[in-house]
């Protein structure tokens, strides 16, 4: 049986998805272009315990003065969502995205690898905008939701 890299590099290629690989060797670097920028991700493979985790990372960092309502906005983003969830390192405010999953039993191909990293990207392109608010336009968390609740209901 190939390793997870060697799946997921040849689930890339079939997608025709560049990738960088990773110094380590676990996982690759890639990137997808959306209307709001280009997000920045990583696949990190850990194949002896036969898990493929995906984070994608916000382009703007939480400052000290701002990480407790950005917490709480990203705690009221997790509540919500079905896959994946938001992480915020309190160090130095980087905000992620993850998507993770156990594949000791799952065929990995191209349409699962580009299921799991595309859910990753999707979640952080949907809640930019609502990150964006409370990060520089001064909204609270539940502030910037309603808003963005409204919006998407015009």
């Amino acid at each position: 049986m190939s390793s997870l890299l060697d799946q997921v590099t040849a689930a890339l290629k079939e997608l025709d998805w560049p990738y960088t690989l990773l110094d380590s060797g676990r996982g690759v670097r890639l990137a997808l272009q959306t209307e709001r920028g280009v997000l920045e991700g990583v696949v990190t493979l850990y194949d002896d315990r036969k898990f493929i985790v995906f984070s994608c990372r916000s382009p703007v960092r939480a400052p000290a003065e701002k990480q407790a309502a950005v917490a709480d906005l990203l705690n009221r983003l997790n509540y919500a969502l079905l896959i994946g969830n938001f992480e915020m390192d309190p160090r130095d405010g980087e905000i992620y995205t993850r998507t993770s999953v156990d594949v000791e039993f799952v065929e990995v191909n191209s349409k699962f690898i580009n299921n799991l990293i595309m859910a990753g990207f999707r979640i952080m392109d949907m809640h930019l905008p609502v990150l964006m608010n409370v990060l520089f336009g001064d909204l609270s968390p539940e502030e910037a939701i309603a808003r963005a609740q409204a919006q998407s209901q015009n």
